[in-house]
């Protein structure tokens, strides 16, 4: 039998011994059984090393040689890290939390320095897709300490940088064998970092003829008339009063979702978390450059004044006056006595009226058959609770209702905190809050008392389970 058509377990199996040496046969195939029952293959752990790394040092070592010129900085990827997560797709198509860039890096820099670089102007906001930004592009070169070496970027004006000031992220630019996502996506700044200066050094800057197609996923920064994500003075809260919220009529139980912006840090954990649970699929740079993503969660980012920006997650807000229930010819979405805005994928036939008569913009048409197509190995990895959506029926956030329903016949009585939605699970600053309306006593239904609470889009009066609360600051008088 030929590699390619070995099973995966017997091609594992091989690996292992070829590695050691053995040949593939029933005695070393008894062996390999005993290190799968231990899971641990013995003998296999690497030496220990020790390594004494004086990283305060480090960090407050002199900037020796930095001219009153052009500053780079490198920066850990928000996603990607150092580059040690760049062959996961679900982290290359999550938006980056600060410029909601997927598949890309780039170098980033404020309005005044592009400006000052000659790098801003008909590139910038051409008119092209949805989600394509034509970005010009920069040459910075680094030279001294043995090192002159050059990289060619796109470049993203960020308002809120520092001026006279790069900033590049690393993890991008793969070229190694067997990265097949991480391959050749966005550019390595490494090849400009020295070990003398790890974290900044002087650079220089020129423009370089053509443009670069950036994808985003939003493309509204400024919190303009009515702003969706709000925020409170001290003072401001101190004169807020709290308001009677009556509590949900119908079922035993009625399910409702606060989230705190105060609390929340715009990491987008919640929406990796959302689309590892409800088996969403990947759909690549092209489909997102479209406006085809298929999170179901979104953290949109606005600017605010004095360059500081706030951070909103947006998912499905199951309204009790939803819209889309009405606009559904074939009431494929409909509303549970339990307050739940569910979808039935079966009764789909793709008008994609429901999105339409969305304001939150929170569904999403799955324009492509990216699920059925899986082999039955590639099918094991998905969550057997969640069905595999087939091609062109609408999808949403259905505040896990798999995991209510297990909760349900697991356990002889659902306590607050008996079941936690993926985004509320893997939020690590517990921003999120999920439960009963009906219990006066959870956490959701005190956070939906609470005075800093409002809804979002609330004029037009459809009523959503999904409150937020207003993030509260507390600016210094004397920086005014």
């Amino acid at each position: 039998m030929g590699e390619s058509e070995k099973r995966p377990f017997a091609l594992l199996r091989s690996s292992w011994a070829r590695r050691h040496g053995a040949a593939d046969d029933a005695a070393f195939a008894h062996t390999f059984e005993r290190w799968v029952q231990a899971g641990v293959v013995p003998g296999s752990a690497f030496p220990s090393e020790s390594a004494a790394i004086d990283l305060h040092a480090i960090a407050h070592a002199p900037r020796a040689g930095l001219s009153p010129g052009l500053e780079l900085a490198f920066a850990r990827d928000a996603k990607l890290h150092d580059g040690r997560f760049a062959n996961t797709p679900w982290l290359q198509e999550l938006p980056d939390p600060v410029t909601q860039l997927v598949w890309d890096n780039a170098a980033l820099m404020s309005p005044a320095t592009a400006a000052k670089l000659g790098l801003t102007g008909p590139t910038q906001g051409q008119p092209g897709p949805p989600g394509v930004k034509a970005c010009a592009r920069v040459k910075l070169s680094v030279t001294g300490r043995g090192l002159n070496a050059s990289v060619t970027a796109p470049v993203l004006v960020l308002p809120g940088h520092a001026d006279d000031c790069i900033t590049l992220p690393l993890g991008y630019g793969h070229t190694g064998s067997g990265e097949r996502v991480a391959q050749s996506v966005g550019f390595s700044a490494y090849v400009l970092r020295h070990s003398d200066a790890p974290y900044f050094s002087p650079v220089e800057a020129s423009r370089v003829d053509g443009t670069h197609l950036l994808v985003t996923t939003q493309q509204h920064w400024a919190l303009d008339g009515n702003p969706p994500a709000r925020q409170l003075t001290l003072a401001e809260l101190a004169k807020e009063k709290p308001g009677a919220r009556a509590a949900p009529q119908g079922a035993e139980h009625q399910w409702g979702m606060a989230i705190d912006l105060s609390r929340c840090s715009g990491c987008s954990a919640c929406v990796t978390a959302c689309q590892a649970e409800n088996n969403l699929p990947v759909v690549g740079r092209e489909a997102v450059a479209q406006g085809r993503e298929m999170f179901w969660m979104r953290v949109d980012r606005y600017a605010t004044e004095g360059g500081t920006s706030i951070s909103q997650p947006v998912a499905c807000q199951h309204c009790a006056d939803a819209p889309c229930e009405r606009a559904c010819p074939v009431s494929a979405t409909s509303h549970t006595p339990e307050g739940l805005n569910v979808m039935a994928y079966g009764r789909c036939v793709g008008s994609r009226a429901c999105g339409t008569a969305c304001p939150y913009k929170v569904r999403r048409f799955n324009y492509l058959d990216l699920n059925q197509s899986l082999t039955p190995l590639e099918r094991m990895r998905a969550n057997p609770e969640v069905p595999l959506r087939a091609k062109g029926v609408m999808e949403k956030c259905t505040f896990c209702a798999q995991r209510i329903e297990r909760a349900k016949r697991e356990l002889p009585r659902l306590t607050d905190g008996a079941v936690r939605t993926a985004c509320q699970q893997a939020c690590p600053t517990q921003a999120i809050a999920f439960g009963d309306l009906n219990d006066a006593a959870s956490q959701v239904s005190r956070w939906h008392q609470d005075p800093r609470r409002y809804a979002l889009l609330s004029e037009t009066g459809m009523k959503p389970r999904n409150l937020y609360l207003a993030r509260v600051k507390n600016p210094n008088p004397e920086l005014q």
